[in-house]
């Protein structure tokens, strides 16, 4: 197998996270929540070139439910630090 190392730029993100169940009506509400946000502060373009990407943090075999983190990002340039609504980060 050949491995390639590559150096990413660092990208601004925001971000949300449910803690519970992978795939409960949490998750989707969230999803949801996300996309009207996202419409709201105009990121349509945004969407569309990177798309909404989910992380699953917890192998749910292993980690108990109440314990699974399932985080929801956008990669967009905008600062959103004062919004209440969404986390700021850099991926």
């Amino acid at each position: 197998m050949n491995y390639q190392i590559e150096i990413l730029d660092n990208y601004k993100m925001v971000h949300v996270r449910n803690i519970g169940k992978y795939g409960s009506p949490e998750n989707f509400q969230m999803m949801e929540n996300l996309k009207k946000w996202i419409s709201h502060n105009h990121l349509e373009e945004d969407k569309k070139t990177e798309g909404i990407i989910g992380i699953a943090q917890g192998n749910p075999q292993l980690t108990p439910v109440e314990q699974c983190r399932f985080d929801l990002m956008l990669f967009t340039d905008k600062d959103f630090s004062q919004d209440s609504q969404v986390n700021m980060g850099g991926f």
